[in-house]
């Protein structure tokens, strides 16, 4: 599915069928009573978009479970973020909705609100931050108490009961927490927690970059975005140079390279410039779980703005984000030993959650502008590898 058109489709079309959904409930409030909620027994948490949205939603989760020890919760998002939604001990049901296709979501849909209007929740708490598609579902599933961000210029405040003033001063994992106070959750001190990975995904690790107690440095690269914006990336041979300047200065030294199955030539373009014998790549080849247990093998992560910052992030290894069309402030990586590149020029950030998310610009020079020397001046100060002796003769790694 094309990400920008489904974009305009839910500006428009999805804008309206909000409005109308809004209208009709007015109405319905004013010839049926209104059902108070005085004892939460369902929850729909909803979040469609976002594997990085919800690594940083997992302590809210945790709270809201604390809150509503005794409440059955359920997490309607999308079908690529299930195991994600799955692994949370606090979540008990997860609801997939699938848009790989315009035909999926169309056939779909109507059995999905079914499933929604089946759980009768009490209350429902939409994190989207400004699609419009949650706005609707909230509605159709005919929550009795619904809680959402009123983001100016959406037609999105009209599809709750209590609207959460929506600010982008403060990193996204505190902004989700308002929602959660808006239900009842008491303020608690945010800090990400660690994504749950079985055994077996520990195993599968091993097998791909080897044990976590080896004397290895492994840096791991994501040099892709998925499918939003590529211009959020780094360039490609920025990021080689770094690796390869890495692999020259310690023999102990493995380059990771991840992404998703689209961007297989994007990273060989990388790949194709180190020695293949201290470089393994990842992408397409491992399942959530399995690269969750691989970053936490890692000494260090280099990300643009993207998922893997945060699980990076969640999983305690140093995580170094790039960032120029997005903010830092808003979507940074988080922890102790946790760095972010912004040269905050005059017009950054381009992309926010007010214009979707969206950019027309074609030359990224807030990308650009980041140089190799420093990035590894940044590594040097932070400590994160650890010394070792000279690379035997001094020189660079056959090719």
């Amino acid at each position: 599915m094309n990400l920008e058109f489904a974009k305009t489709v839910d500006r428009t079309i999805g804008a309206l069928a909000n409005r109308l959904l809004a209208i009709s409930s007015r109405v319905g409030r004013i010839v049926r009573p209104v059902r108070e909620v005085d004892d939460v027994r369902t929850i729909l948490l909803v979040k469609l978009w976002g594997m990085g949205n919800l690594v940083l939603l997992y302590p809210v989760f945790t709270r809201i479970r604390e809150a509503y020890p005794n409440a059955r919760i359920v997490l309607l998002t999308l079908e690529c973020n299930r195991s994600l939604g799955e692994r949370h001990p606090g979540i008990d049901e997860v609801l997939p909705l699938r848009i790989d296709s315009w035909r999926g979501v169309a056939f779909g849909f109507p059995g999905l609100v079914r499933r929604l209007r089946r759980q009768r929740p009490d209350l429902v708490l939409d994190f989207e931050q400004f699609c419009h598609l949650s706005g609707i579902l909230a509605q159709l599933s005919g929550g009795a108490q619904r809680i959402g961000f009123g983001l100016p210029g959406t037609s999105r405040g009209g599809a709750y009961h209590v609207r959460v003033g929506y600010r982008e001063d403060r990193h996204m994992g505190e902004v989700f927490t308002d929602i959660a106070r808006a239900a009842g959750v008491r303020p608690f001190a945010y800090r990400l927690e660690p994504v749950p990975v079985t055994d077996e995904e520990e195993r599968a690790a091993d097998a791909r970059v080897g044990a976590a107690d080896e004397d290895v440095e492994r840096v791991l690269i994501h040099a892709g975005s998925g499918d939003n914006f590529p211009g959020r990336r780094w360039p490609a041979e920025s990021y080689a140079e770094v690796a390869a300047r890495l692999l020259d200065r310690d023999p102990r030294v493995r380059i990771l390279l991840s992404g998703v199955a689209s961007e297989v030539g994007l990273v060989e373009s990388i790949r194709a410039e180190l020695p293949r014998d201290r470089t393994v790549d990842l992408v397409g080849a491992t399942t959530l779980g399995e690269l969750a247990a691989i970053l936490g093998r890692c000494r260090l992560v280099l990300s643009n703005d993207t998922g893997p910052v945060h699980l990076a992030g969640a999983m305690g290894v140093p995580v170094f984000g790039f960032y120029g069309p997005n903010t830092p402030v808003l979507y940074g990586p988080l922890g102790a030993r946790a760095h972010a590149f912004y040269l905050a020029l005059p017009c950054s950030p381009c992309i926010t959650n007010a214009n979707g998310k969206t950019s027309s610009c074609r030359m990224p020079v807030c990308m650009r502008q980041i140089t190799v020397d420093d990035v590894l001046a940044r590594i040097d100060a932070s400590r994160v590898l650890t010394p070792s002796a000279p690379t035997p003769l001094g020189g660079r790694a056959a090719r």
